[in-house]
């Protein structure tokens, strides 16, 4: 949307509009994730400040009666010449590094913040955010999708298969265990966007919730690296992630607890692309089924690499 009114009253020249106009797409978004994301852009963002890189909001509004909804936000492409993560993109080890960062920044600002249970009660946490989804028979589709995924998925993880399910379960119910703090909680490749000097910065914030901070890490690493680069990088970077987050308030960690938490939440991104690649008739086509399949492959392959079924 672009607008020639206003700008010598310092308003944008354009924006970006995120608008839920059909019924599977009210039905997808929920009532939950309208009021979570507009909360973010109102009320969150700000407290982030103007070196995080993320959108500014606009106006954000919803109707809990038809479920519909509006969030005007900043034109990453018209203010910082954004380009969007896809599969083939190549992230460096220095964006890594942003990533990693970008995220100890979120998490620390908000790290066991009172105000997450007394003032932003919409906020869901983890298990009640996939409790919402249990219309969608998540369970159904995540065992119909790891079968057709089978070409894509590390063989000794496929025998074991029917593990993975109950093993994410026990991932969820962790959460409720352990410090909370704000997640963005959707961190694949196509929500990190490339600023037009090559910085990394994180848009989409419909999945916004509280947890601990080993989802967006754990979902982070598998899902925005090459199987390759995770491997080489991974211990550095959950390194990295300790000593960021307790600069910017977060908990002093060890490197072993840490590297736990982080691999018993790596079922957290298989979860969120199983039922993209198979799904209830209910909900749209979310990604063309190749990103899908990739996402499975990394998320998957790092549960094998990591023996994580046997971590949680």
């Amino acid at each position: 949307m672009a607008a020639e009114v206003g700008q010598r009253g310092g308003l944008p020249r354009s924006v970006f509009a995120k608008l839920t106009p059909t019924l599977r797409a009210r039905l997808a978004y929920g009532s939950g994730a309208m009021v979570d994301e507009s909360l973010f852009l109102n009320e969150l963002r700000p407290q982030l400040g103007p070196a995080f890189e993320a959108p500014w909001g606009y106006f954000a509004s919803y109707d809990l009666r038809t479920c519909r909804s509006i969030q005007m936000m900043e034109d990453l492409v018209a203010t910082r010449d954004a380009s969007f993560g896809t599969p083939e993109t190549q992230i460096s080890r220095a964006q890594a590094e942003e990533v990693i960062t970008t995220l100890a920044t979120l998490h620390g600002t908000f790290n066991r913040d009172p105000r997450l249970d007394t003032r932003y009660t919409t906020l869901r946490t983890v298990g009640q955010w996939y409790r919402s989804a249990e219309p969608f028979r998540l369970d159904k589709y995540h065992g119909l999708a790891m079968n057709k995924a089978a070409h894509v998925i590390p063989p000794h993880l496929h025998r074991r298969r029917a593990e993975t399910w109950p093993a994410f379960m026990r991932s969820v119910a962790r959460h409720a265990e352990l410090p909370q703090t704000l997640l963005h909680s959707d961190v694949h490749l196509g929500n990190w966007y490339m600023t037009g000097d090559g910085h990394m910065g994180l848009g989409d914030w419909g999945c916004v919730m509280k947890g601990n901070w080993a989802r967006d890490v754990a979902y982070a690493l598998s899902g925005t690296l090459t199987v390759e680069n995770r491997r080489a990088w991974e211990r550095d970077l959950i390194s990295l992630y300790i000593e960021a987050v307790r600069l910017a308030g977060g908990d002093d960690l060890s490197f072993d607890n840490a590297w736990l938490l982080y691999r018993q939440q790596l079922f957290q991104g298989l979860l969120m692309w199983t039922p993209t690649l198979c799904h209830s008739p209910l909900l749209p086509d979310m990604q063309p089924e190749h990103v899908a399949l990739e996402m499975i492959k990394r998320t998957a392959t790092a549960i094998d690499d990591l023996d994580a079924l046997d971590a949680v």
